[in-house]
């Protein structure tokens, strides 16, 4: 058979760049967003852990004074301590109260010196 002089036309099926570009507009915007989901919570673990070893170092402070041999002294008593590869700075206010046997503590845990 001859050919019949219709010329076919063979379409391409894909993507225009119009489409393309609204599409990577989509995907930054939304990696935008867990980018930004990612760092908060990682702040959050960073302060809850900083939270939780200053807690322990507050709890190991205060049993050392309680296991001490004798009563701790009335006033505010300032040291250092290493914790998880951290220097951590306590300060111990301890005041006494009505019965002489009970010693009131105030204990500050820092980061840094104050």
């Amino acid at each position: 058979m001859a050919d019949s002089g219709y010329l076919q036309i063979k379409r391409h099926s894909g993507f225009t760049l119009l489409e393309i570009l609204v599409a990577l507009a989509i995907l930054s915007i939304a990696m935008g967003a867990i980018l930004n989901s990612i760092q908060v919570s990682t702040r959050s673990a960073i302060h809850l852990m900083d939270k939780t070893l200053a807690h322990w170092v507050a709890m190991n402070t205060l049993t050392e004074l309680q296991t001490a041999s004798s009563w701790p002294g009335i006033g505010t008593r300032k040291e250092r301590t290493e914790m998880a590869n951290t220097t951590w700075f306590w300060e111990a206010d301890i005041e006494g109260t009505e019965d002489p046997n009970i010693r009131r503590l105030k204990i500050r845990v820092m980061s840094e010196e104050h």
